[in-house]
C-alpha cells in the first residue's frame, strides 16, 4: 500500500520563476527598481529629492515582494486600506415592496368591556336559595369593517441624516456664599503709590511727603456763591432802572429838588450795596478756589549717603608674623600686603597695579592663593598709588596712596567691599541714619 501524498492547496498555485521567487514578487521588485532608477535619472527634480524618492520606491518594491505584515503580504494591506477608505460607512434601508392586499382588507377587532356584578357568598349551604337565572344581554353586533387606507408608496428620495441636536450651553448660576455668623468679609482695595521720584540737580535725594487728599467742594459755599451772583445781577438791574428813570425825568423837566435828592440818595445806597456784594462775591470765589486746590507737595531733601570705602591697615612686623602673613622684607621701598574681603576671607587673583605720581604703571602683579602680593625689586622714593581690580567684578577697591622715603614699609592689610555690602550699608543709612535738611 502506497503512502498517501500530503495534500496541497492547488487553487492558490503560483508559478515559480527563479527558486522561491514568484512572478508576482519579481514584478514588485523589478517595478520598484525601475521607478527608483527613473526618479534618480530625472533631471527636473533637484538632487535633494532624487535620492529620497529613489530609495523609497526601491524599499517599497522590496517590501511588497518579501516583507509580510502579520503573516499577510504588504500589497493586501494596502488594498484593504484603500477599500476601507473609499467604502461608504452609512447605509439607508428603504422599503420598496408594496403591502399585500390581504393585509389591507383585514377587519379591525374591537374589544367591548363587560361589567360583572359581584355575588355575595351565602352564609350556609343549607339556607342558600336556588339561584335565579339572569338574562344575558347579547353583545351588540360589531360595526362593518372599513377597508384600511392603503399607505402611499414610498418615494425613492435620498434620506438625509438628522442633524445632531446640540443644546446651547448654559453657564451655571453663581451661588452666593453663605456665612453663618457675622457679615461677609470685605475685600480691601490695594493702594498704589503714583508718585514718581525725580533726580535733583545737586545730587541729593528728594523724598516726597505724603500728598494730602483733595478736599471735596463745599456745597454751602457753592450755594452762597450762586445766591450772591443772583443778588448782584438783580441789584445791577435795579440800579440801571433807577438811572434810566432819573434821565427820563430830567429830560422832561418835571423833576423837583426833593425828587433829585431822593433819587441821588437811592442811587448812592444801590452803589454801596453793589460794592458790598462784589466784595463778598470775590471773597467767596477765592475761598472756594482755595478749598478745591490741592496743597503743594513739599520735597524733603536728604543728604546722599557716602559709599563704603576700602579699609587699609598697616600691620606691624610682629603682628604679621603672628597672624601668618608673608615674611616681611628687610629692604626699604618694597610694597607688600594681603587682600581680604569684609568677612576676613583671603582673595586670590586680584590684580594689583602700582603707579607713580604721573600715573605711569611701574609694577603690576596678582595676589597668590592666600591673597598676598609683594614687589620683588625696590622702588625709588616718592609717592605712589596702588590700584586693585577684581577680574570677576565682584569686589570693589579704592585707590590707595603710599609714600616711600627709604624706610621699611609695613605690610598693608586691604579689605575689599562687595556689591552686597554696599547695598546693605546704603539701606542701613536710609533706614537708621537719614539726615534731612
Amino acid at each position: 500500500m502506497e503512502q498517501h501524498p500530503v495534500p496541497q492547496n492547488v487553487t492558490s498555485f503560483q508559478f515559480k520563476l527563479v527558486g522561491d521567487i514568484t512572478l508576482k514578487q519579481f514584478a514588485y521588485v523589478a517595478g520598484g527598481i525601475i521607478l527608483a532608477y527613473i526618479f534618480y535619472r530625472v533631471p527636473i527634480l533637484p538632487i535633494f529629492l532624487r535620492y529620497p524618492l529613489a530609495i523609497i520606491f526601491a524599499l517599497l518594491g522590496f517590501g511588497l515582494a518579501f516583507v509580510p505584515v502579520e503573516q499577510r503580504p504588504m500589497d493586501r494591506w494596502l488594498i484593504a486600506f484603500f477599500k476601507s477608505v473609499y467604502m461608504p460607512t452609512q447605509f439607508v434601508w428603504r422599503k420598496d415592496n408594496p403591502v399585500p392586499e390581504a393585509l389591507l382588507n383585514m377587519p379591525i377587532m374591537q374589544t367591548i368591556p363587560t361589567t360583572q356584578t359581584p355575588i355575595m357568598p351565602p352564609k350556609s349551604p343549607m339556607a342558600q336559595p336556588p339561584p335565579k337565572p339572569q338574562p344575558v344581554t347579547p353583545p351588540p353586533p360589531p360595526p362593518p369593517a372599513k377597508p384600511a387606507p392603503r399607505p402611499p408608496e414610498p418615494k425613492s428620495e435620498p434620506v438625509k441624516p438628522a442633524p445632531p441636536s446640540v443644546q446651547p450651553f448654559k453657564p451655571p448660576k453663581p451661588q452666593p456664599n453663605t456665612w453663618t455668623i457675622g457679615a461677609p468679609p470685605g475685600k480691601a482695595k490695594p493702594t498704589f503709590n503714583t508718585q514718581t521720584p525725580q533726580v535733583s540737580v545737586t545730587g541729593k535725594k528728594v523724598v516726597f511727603a505724603d500728598q494730602p487728599k483733595p478736599i471735596q467742594q463745599n456745597t454751602n459755599q457753592s450755594q452762597q456763591l450762586a445766591k450772591l451772583k443772583s443778588d448782584y445781577q438783580q441789584l445791577e438791574q435795579k440800579l440801571a432802572d433807577q438811572m434810566k428813570t432819573m434821565h427820563d425825568e430830567a429830560g422832561k423837566g418835571t423833576m423837583t429838588q426833593a425828587r433829585v435828592a431822593e433819587l441821588q440818595e437811592l442811587i448812592m445806597q444801590l452803589m454801596s450795596e453793589k460794592d458790598r456784594l462784589s466784595k463778598d462775591l470775590e471773597k467767596t470765589r477765592q475761598e472756594l478756589t482755595r478749598s478745591t486746590q490741592p496743597k503743594p507737595v513739599k520735597p524733603v531733601m536728604e543728604t546722599p549717603s557716602e559709599p563704603p570705602r576700602t579699609s587699609v591697615k598697616m600691620v606691624a612686623a610682629q603682628t604679621a608674623k603672628q597672624s601668618g602673613m608673608l615674611h616681611l622684607t628687610e629692604y626699604p621701598n618694597i610694597i607688600t600686603g594681603i587682600v581680604k574681603d569684609s568677612r576676613g576671607s583671603l582673595l586670590p587673583n586680584i590684580i594689583v597695579t602700582i603707579k607713580d605720581r604721573e600715573s605711569v604703571p611701574v609694577r603690576a602683579f596678582k595676589t597668590n592663593k592666600i591673597g598676598q602680593f609683594a614687589s620683588s625689586t625696590q622702588l625709588t622714593s616718592g609717592t605712589y598709588t596702588i590700584e586693585l581690580e577684581d577680574p570677576k567684578k565682584v569686589f570693589r577697591f579704592d585707590t590707595i596712596e603710599v609714600t616711600l622715603n627709604d624706610q621699611v614699609l609695613p605690610a598693608l592689610e586691604i579689605f575689599a567691599t562687595s556689591e552686597k555690602d554696599a547695598i546693605r550699608q546704603k539701606l542701613a543709612q536710609e533706614i537708621f541714619g537719614t539726615n534731612k535738611i
